[in-house]
């Protein structure tokens, strides 16, 4: 009876205790990292471009010998005009000739990629969203054109269905899907290409953190991010024009570097440097001021009392940036963030 009772009061405080117990933290799955670092840079020699591109990585793990299941979010904030491409890639080649040499397996000219999805409702029935055979020989990576079956189903508010996925031989072998499982995560990942003009939402997420600290930007793997990130050690130029310095040169552009971590943007995985620029000096030459400054000067001078104003070196023109940052926990996402390098000054 008494140990009972010893037992049944130690079971009582353990159940008081396991709020406190440490959890353990959920995986966080960026499969799409790599490589939409890899197309940041190479977008840069092309600036030219005016598609957006972005990148999302599934929310499943579970498999079986020959399949992986996963899915993506459907928080889906992409325009659906906007959409110009949009492809699964499931595993690149270097990737699986790496994965069959490790278990002393031949390597095929040919991968056939199927590709179905189940609905959640019902445990057994499927319908094949694609067969593609991929040529190893000529590919990097193995990927899925999945383009009409996003138009139909990433905008329902109901959850998405789980996709199924297999990599087969030409002669009907499957391939272990463990060759699709990395540390624990899935490695295919969507990449998603559509119109910059019509695909604008990153105004509205660049000024998340000043709104809403719940629902900022995700920042990531900070340790990831520092390493992968382009960084340029450059002195801050900026000069504070004040009472007690007066500058003697006239209204222009110089140099104002900030980095992204420092304003709290941690989210911007590059550039984290940028000279975003500034306007400083005086406005007393009428002969380079536009003729609505040359107006408001005169006005101000010879009629105090109208109090027209003091003309002010201030951004007549502005361009954007092409930066890679992360919309949210599972989505990376390559695009310009508009009017934030200043390109001309002027009196107004």
């Amino acid at each position: 009876m008494y140990g009972e009772h010893v037992t049944g009061l130690k079971t009582f405080y353990l159940l008081l205790l396991l709020p406190l117990l440490p959890r353990p933290t959920e995986q966080v799955c960026l499969p799409q990292y790599d490589y939409m670092v890899g197309l940041y840079e190479e977008s840069q020699d092309n600036t030219s471009s005016k598609t957006k591109v972005h990148s999302f990585a599934s929310n499943g793990k579970s498999r079986n010998k020959n399949n992986i299941i996963f899915s993506f979010e459907n928080d889906w904030k992409i325009p659906m005009n906007s959409m110009v491409e949009a492809d699964l890639h499931v595993i690149s080649v270097a990737d699986l000739r790496s994965k069959l040499a490790h278990f002393n397996l031949p390597v095929p000219d040919f991968v056939n990629v199927e590709l179905f999805y189940k609905k959640r409702r019902n445990r057994t029935f499927s319908r094949r969203i694609s067969s593609t055979v991929v040529d190893l020989r000529n590919s990097s990576t193995i990927s899925v054109n999945i383009m009409d079956y996003l138009t139909r189903v990433m905008n329902r508010p109901y959850p998405q269905p789980k996709l199924v996925l297999s990599l087969t031989l030409l002669g009907g072998d499957y391939l272990p899907s463990q060759f699709l499982i990395n540390q624990g995560c899935t490695t295919p990942f969507l990449i998603v290409r559509t119109i910059a003009e019509l695909d604008t939402d990153v105004v509205n997420e660049i000024q998340k953190p000043f709104i809403s600290a719940g629902d900022r930007p995700w920042v990531g793997d900070n340790r990831r991010t520092k390493r992968r990130a382009k960084n340029w050690a450059t002195p801050l130029l900026y000069r504070d024009v004040t009472e007690l310095e007066k500058v003697n040169y006239h209204c222009r552009r110089q140099d104002l570097w900030i980095n992204f971590d420092e304003i709290g943007w941690d989210f911007v995985i590059t550039p984290k440097d940028v000279n975003i620029g500034d306007c400083g000096g005086q406005c007393l030459d009428a002969d380079s001021n536009i003729p609505h400054a040359v107006v408001k000067q005169l006005l101000q001078k010879m009629h105090p009392a109208r109090n027209a104003g003091i003309l002010c070196c201030q951004g007549a023109n502005y361009k954007e940036i092409s930066a890679l940052y992360f919309k949210s926990k599972h989505e990376i996402v390559i695009g310009d963030m508009p009017k934030i390098i200043v390109k001309e000054c002027r009196c107004r």
